[in-house]
């Protein structure tokens, strides 16, 4: 057993309900707890760990959990800065990519732009949770961008690297536009095709829910259908394919082919620039020396670029992740993963 391990056993076993005041002032003597209280025999272990976290380069998620229950009072942004100032900025960056992966796995990541009041009003599952996570992630984007050389501005600095990551998906960025050009004149070329399937699928499906619900008012009331599984499943299938049905004769009536291409084209620049954009930020938060970064791209493919971004000290992979082919539901798109090389 690791001398972590053994804090973190040892941690357990205080906050056990089978512990006897022997063993607890055995361990309030082995800590230099000055009561034999499990809280404060916890603090000097939690204290412990602390300490060890310095002289370590890697980590996992029970040392967030350790750092947590030693700062129970960082919900402002000063009081976080003092308790994570105190920790390596190794630590603090794995704390930051943690809550990043955990916020994209949960689908929201959108919300990190949001304000707290408009998190608190929204209306989704494990609200309290997800307020909290967006709450860390800003304090620790604001508290690593703060470690960055600030002997230009910020703007300076996003700007120049920026300019370098435009620079080099150069090619990328025409492939990729090429292929929504392609994808946008096919969209519309075979859009009369598209709106007299969809028709039909609607009508089978219209038919379909129909049907079950004659079945369910014949053996219940009449809105027994709405309780439904299978009602419901065929009606949220409907749904989509109206919202497809409805763009295409929107794109047909209002749209000559070159206005449509022109329009994804812009939509895709857009999404193309912002991509950017957010990967030039997420390299800066990984603390390399933007001074001395050196980007090189790995082929041009537009549905896989690959880049190796380092510092000399420092090495990140990142790859596009292409989205939304040939889809009827959006502009096809992409978006980067990044991670550490040794």
């Amino acid at each position: 057993m690791t001398q972590v391990e053994e804090l973190r056993n040892d941690y357990k076993n205080v906050g056990s309900w089978e512990i006897s005041n022997a063993e607890k002032k055995e361990l309030a003597a082995k800590y230099g707890s000055p009561t034999n209280k499990a809280k404060d025999i916890q603090k000097m272990i939690l204290l412990r760990l602390k300490e060890l976290r310095k002289s370590r380069t890697d980590f996992t998620k029970d040392d967030i959990k350790d750092f947590t229950e030693l700062n129970t009072n960082i919900s402002v942004y000063n009081r976080f800065v003092e308790a994570i100032s105190e920790e390596p900025v190794e630590f603090a960056r794995f704390f930051f990519e943690c809550i990043k992966n955990s916020l994209e796995e949960k689908g929201c990541d959108k919300y990190i732009k949001w304000s707290p009041a408009q998190i608190k009003n929204s209306v989704m599952r494990d609200r309290f949770r997800v307020e909290s996570l967006v709450k860390n992630y800003n304090f620790l984007d604001k508290y690593l961008y703060s470690l960055t050389d600030q002997s230009k501005s910020e703007e300076q600095i996003f700007n120049e690297l920026e300019e370098k990551m435009q620079k080099e998906m150069s090619g990328f960025k025409k492939a990729y536009l090429k292929n929504v050009e392609d994808d946008a004149k096919l969209y519309y070329n075979t859009i009369d095709k598209r709106i007299e399937r969809l028709e039909k699928m609607l009508q089978e499906l219209d038919d379909k829910l129909e049907n079950i619900r004659k079945e369910c008012t014949k053996n219940g009331s009449y809105w027994s259908y709405l309780d439904n599984y299978e009602y419901n499943e065929n009606n949220k299938t409907r749904t989509t394919f109206k919202t497809m049905y409805n763009r295409a004769k929107f794109v047909k009536n209002h749209y000559t082919e070159e206005e449509y291409v022109e329009e994804n084209i812009e939509k895709a620049t857009d999404i193309f620039n912002s991509n950017v954009k957010s990967l030039t930020g997420r390299i800066i938060q990984k603390g390399l020396d933007v001074e001395k970064i050196e980007l090189n791209g790995i082929g041009h493919d537009p549905k896989f670029f690959k880049m190796f971004i380092t510092d000399g000290k420092q090495n990140l992979f990142a790859r596009s992740v292409y989205a939304a082919e040939g889809s009827e539901k959006m502009v096809a798109h992409f978006r980067f993963i990044i991670t550490s090389r040794k």
